[in-house]
């Protein structure tokens, strides 16, 4: 009997995960390594070195392959139907369970752990940009009352600021409620804002009524319009 594949590369990895998306049957025959571990192996892999493929059906498999993988490690989140700046509302919404995933890695291997607004920051731009071609980090917005800041990430084709804020000790409910509504101000006339969305990453649900904020906030038809998410938010 010939001995079944194990993956090399992430190539050969992102090859036997997209049989399994075509094949499960298959699949099993042809590798001994489950589909769970190949989706794992396929992020750790192309996280830690950026593959190099070649030739048009080894870029589509990895791009399709990555999709599905981070689409799993999110709660198999989709795309279809929703307009860009409500799959990245979901997406944060969903952050939590990636998080959680990434503490819980292949072979006992140390989680990955996200310790301030930064780590925040990296992690949510490198899942953007497996979804969105034009993913730009710290961008400098126009002046507003004189005081110059940046952005955290923007989409540019699609007019998306995100802007990202994770809970802790000094930062209060009431505290957090004012740096929204200032932010908002200053992107009331941002070139690149179509739509402003806030990210707040509240791991040890510090905010009491975070419910209240995201209504309160969050505004379809401001200008520009405003998205609250707050995650995880609890019952």
């Amino acid at each position: 009997m010939t001995s079944r594949i194990e993956p090399s590369d992430a190539i050969d990895t992102a090859c036997l995960l997209w049989l399994f998306l075509v094949d499960k049957d298959l699949a099993t025959t042809v590798t001994s390594v489950d589909r769970e571990t190949l989706v794992w192996q396929l992020l750790e892999a192309t996280a830690a070195d950026q593959p190099d493929p070649y030739g048009l059906a080894r870029n589509g498999i990895l791009l399709i392959t990555l999709q599905r993988a981070v689409a799993e490690v999110l709660g198999n989140l989709k795309l279809v139907g929703l307009r860009a700046a409500d799959f990245v509302a979901e997406l944060c919404r969903r952050f939590p369970l990636m998080i959680t995933e990434l503490g819980n890695r292949y072979d006992n291997r140390p989680g990955f752990d996200v310790k301030d607004e930064y780590d925040l920051q990296d992690l949510l731009r490198s899942v953007l940009q497996l979804h969105f071609d034009d993913v730009r980090a710290e961008e400098w917005n126009p002046s507003y009352g004189g005081v110059q800041s940046r952005s955290d990430l923007v989409l540019k084709q699609e007019r998306i600021v995100i802007e990202t804020k994770m809970t802790r000790k000094s930062l209060t409910q009431k505290e957090l409620v004012r740096q929204l509504i200032q932010d908002k101000e200053q992107y009331r006339d941002h070139p690149d804002c179509g739509t402003l969305i806030f990210f707040v990453y509240d791991p040890t649900h510090r905010l009491t009524n975070p419910t209240a904020i995201e209504h309160d906030l969050s505004d379809a038809q401001g200008r520009p319009p405003a998205i609250v998410v707050i995650s995880p938010r609890g019952l």
